[in-house]
């Protein structure tokens, strides 16, 4: 009889168990906009996730878990202003980039050399368009003198 009883609960109890797995190693804590709630996550690099608003583009902060002595971040550029020239948006909107960066840290928007990714691409492509344009309106210039 009990031997019975055991083996009904038995199969219920593992599945309760296994379920309760799934939602531990899987649940992602919502800071909001709160950056003290980010850190203290950061610090023991818990799965977490911050929005922010960077002068007027929103991102996300997303912590996924820690590797060695460093915490597994994900920053997507979720829109950008209203204002934003479209090919700017699409170049941006939508992109991520992964950061490894150290648990001692707190939250910092400057965080661009621990990262790789799409973000970090567009970034340095619209950095390059720029110098680009500066570079060949002062050759315009310097021509112009000459």
């Amino acid at each position: 009889m009990k031997k019975e009883i055991l083996l009904r609960i038995l199969p219920i109890f593992i599945i309760i168990l296994f379920i309760l797995g799934i939602f531990y190693f899987s649940y992602e804590y919502d800071c909001g906009d709160n950056k003290a709630c980010y850190d203290r996550h950061l610090q023991n690099c818990k799965k977490t996730s911050l929005s922010v608003v960077d002068e007027g583009s929103s991102f996300t902060y997303q912590i996924l878990g820690s590797e060695r002595d460093m915490c597994k971040v994900r920053v997507t550029l979720v829109d950008m202003p209203q204002e934003t020239n479209i090919e700017t948006a699409q170049l941006f909107e939508g992109k991520a980039m992964e950061c490894e960066i150290p648990k001692s840290s707190t939250f910092d928007t400057e965080i661009l050399e621990y990262c790789s990714g799409p973000l970090k691409e567009a970034i340095y492509e619209l950095t390059i368009q720029k110098m680009y344009n500066i570079l060949a309106q002062s050759l315009g210039d310097i021509i112009d003198k000459l």
